[in-house]
């Protein structure tokens, strides 16, 4: 026997029964919903997170834009929930979104106070909130344009403090769930058969409970801007000992980023005034969302460019548009829409501004389209 972290583990390979690692909870994943399971749960016992490449490959990683919760002044639920429904095209369950957002303010905050996510502050200290697509108002929590980055190494800083009761297990992939009804019992699971990457063992981790949190499966597209992890392996386990699966259909397409790399490009751009431009140099969105054009939700504006590009528009006859974040061209449509910042001035932005809002465009620029905004 070998003991990675706190746990001892099998030195040869083979599914042996009489080599186990044992926990209370053990989860299978390393991102947001993962780690922060993790946490609450060490309250109470043992917990292994085990993660099949490394802690931080996960799709909380790759997060840009923020968080929505209700954290302005003049924001309620009520507005949330509206919109929430609004953009769900009747496809949510209202008791659902109430509870999440009714909720998801105490747990921003608990990210905030008390796990140590340093989210972007006004000078008065009250959270800087940015504005997304499908919202009626500016409720996103955001740390820059790299969210989900700030947000995943904080939750593993905190996670790793608490090395006494939780393990974690980078490189290690779960090959499939353990369930009484194999030998004869009821259909509980109790733990996972687990593969060693870096020394190509498989052995068993024993849990009271299993938690997964292994994401979804976008990485089945060509070009995307999930992670290689997001290969569903996770779902396709849970089915096999037969859990639950819905809605298998809906994968989210992300509208915007960088054409044929899978590189997100935050939709903090089109909330601070960005526009989708086609190869007639039209704001197209004016078509297909009369009201709130480019701060559409991302079903409406990947569907609108799809249909953009069928009709021969995108750019220079290719399957790609022009998203346009210029101070000219922002200022430009702000105008024309009557945009207006809270105080009630003009909607005016600077090179300055945009640039010290969304960071990681500079990045973008120079490292893949070779120029220096």
């Amino acid at each position: 026997m070998k003991t990675r972290g706190s746990v001892r583990w099998p030195t040869h390979t083979g599914l042996v029964e009489s080599t186990f690692v044992e926990a209370d909870y053990l989860v299978l994943g390393s991102g947001l919903a993962g780690l922060y399971f993790a946490l609450q749960a060490s309250e109470h016992g043992r917990v292994v997170v085990i993660s099949k490449r490394g802690l931080s490959d996960a799709n909380t990683q790759h997060a840009q834009g923020g968080v929505a919760a209700v954290l302005g002044t003049g924001d309620t639920p009520e507005k949330h929930i509206e919109d929430t429904l609004r953009v769900g095209d009747g496809l949510c369950k209202p008791e659902i979104v109430d509870m999440c957002v009714r909720q998801g303010p105490e747990h921003v905050l608990r990210l905030a106070n008390k796990l140590g996510v340093d989210f972007d502050r006004e000078p008065d200290g009250h959270f800087k909130l940015g504005r997304e697509g499908g919202h009626s108002t500016r409720r996103v929590v955001h740390v820059h344009d790299m969210t989900g980055a700030a947000i995943q190494k904080a939750l593993l800083e905190r996670v790793q403090e608490r090395g006494d009761r939780i393990t974690l297990m980078p490189d290690c992939m779960a090959v499939d769930l353990l369930t009484a009804a194999k030998y004869g019992g009821p259909n509980a699971v109790f733990g996972a058969y687990v593969y060693d990457s870096k020394t190509g063992e498989v052995g068993t981790v024993l849990a009271r409970a299993v938690v997964v949190a292994t994401g979804g499966a976008g990485k089945v597209y060509l070009y995307t801007s999930n992670p290689d992890v997001a290969t569903g392996d996770g779902v396709a386990m849970a089915y096999r000992v037969g859990a639950r699966i819905a809605n298998m259909e809906f994968f989210q397409f992300h509208p915007t980023g960088i054409y044929k790399l899978g590189i997100l490009i935050t939709e903090g751009v089109r909330g601070e005034g960005g526009v989708l431009i086609n190869n007639e140099g039209e704001r197209f969105m004016a078509r297909y969302a009369p009201t709130v054009k480019d701060l559409a939700s991302r079903d409406v504006i990947s569907r609108a460019m799809y249909l953009e590009m069928r009709d021969g528009r995108g750019i220079n006859g290719q399957r790609y548009m022009y998203l346009d974040v210029r101070p000219e061209t922002v200022n430009k449509y702000a105008a024309l829409d009557g945009r207006r910042r809270p105080d009630g001035s003009p909607y005016l932005v600077t090179a300055e501004e945009i640039l010290g809002k969304l960071p990681d465009i500079i990045d973008f620029c120079r490292t893949y389209l070779g120029i220096d905004p």
